[in-house]
């Protein structure tokens, strides 16, 4: 589902990830070994869902600010400073800025990014965003809670 159609930001989102709700792309996951999806946007915090077909990598790379890897499924092996880090489902890795990391899984997983992009500035909202709502839950899809955001009264 494109985030077209989804709420990005809002007071109370809340997200089901069974396994049919991952809003993983199975044909980018069979092209390029990933597929990512950032489920919430907010100041300069990211949480995106990524998955690694088996094989699958992340080139090393680093960022501005802290960020955090949780494994949901599978298994993801981590290189940090040339050592080798193993995470399984429900293990969660802490890096701070800066901080060159590479990412690969031998038989797939299923991964929940956190990230922080420190001295972002925030856009001043435009006259006409000011002028409607904040819209805070998905498209009614019949079940607005499978594999979208709702908003409001805890009842999700």
């Amino acid at each position: 589902m494109s985030s077209i159609h989804r709420a990005l930001r809002g007071d109370v989102l809340v997200y089901r990830h069974g396994p049919t709700e991952r809003m993983i792309d199975p044909d980018l996951l069979a092209l390029h070994g990933r597929s990512g999806r950032t489920l919430l946007k907010a100041g300069p915090m990211r949480v995106v869902i990524t998955a690694l077909a088996a094989g699958g990598d992340l080139p090393a790379h680093g960022t501005s600010g802290p960020r955090t890897i949780q494994v949901l499924e599978g298994e993801v092996i981590c290189v940090i400073r040339d050592t080798e880090y193993r995470l399984g489902a429900g293990d969660v890795m802490a890096l701070g800025p800066g901080i060159r990391h590479a990412a690969s899984s031998p038989k797939g997983a299923i991964l929940l990014l956190t990230l922080v992009h420190p001295g972002r500035r925030r856009r001043r909202p435009s006259r006409a965003s000011m002028r409607r709502a904040p819209r805070l839950e998905a498209e009614d899809t019949g079940d607005a809670t499978a594999g979208a955001a709702t908003a409001g009264d805890g009842k999700a």
